[in-house]
């Protein structure tokens, strides 16, 4: 995942366009469409874990249970490198977010928790940080750390 920022196809904030266009094709059942658009995405761009999510449940909605669960194992591989790289519950020891929407993704899809109140900030040597807050039914609310200080540098690109 690290070694992807240096991909010239990562465009963190970029991206996250095709996931939502993915998103809302799905919403619309145009599910054949996620399937064809979302597999081309994927080629250049393997660990964007909103197109790996949208893919599987077209492949879901078209009965294809098989396939739609192996593009949702490439996702949870990715929560465990995303969780071994830092547990993110607090600034000092974040969890590797590749992209913006990785740690709202995380807190969903991971670990089944809704999404309270968004910030971000700065750790101790100036790295940006996102901190979501997450919800967890009949617990306290907790804050989570990811660093994306990698994908603000490509911000504009």
């Amino acid at each position: 995942l690290i070694a992807f920022t240096d991909n010239k196809f990562n465009k963190p904030y970029k991206d996250l366009e095709v996931g939502r266009k993915l998103y809302e094709m799905n919403d619309e059942g145009k599910y054949k469409e996620v399937i064809e658009e979302g597999t081309r995405f994927l080629r250049d761009h393997p660990f964007d874990l909103r197109s790996l999510f949208e893919v599987s449940y077209a492949y879901f909605k078209t009965n294809n249970k098989v396939v739609a669960d192996e593009y949702l194992l490439k996702a949870n591989q990715i929560f465990k490198a995303m969780y071994y790289s830092g547990d993110a519950t607090t600034i000092t020891t974040p969890a590797f977010a590749l992209n913006p929407s990785d740690g709202q993704d995380f807190i969903l899809n991971a670990v089944g928790g809704k999404i309270g109140t968004m910030g971000s900030g700065r750790d101790k040597d100036g790295y940006f940080i996102d901190m979501l807050e997450m919800k967890m039914e009949g617990e306290q609310s907790q804050t989570l750390y990811f660093i994306i200080h990698h994908a603000t540098k490509k911000m504009f690109e």
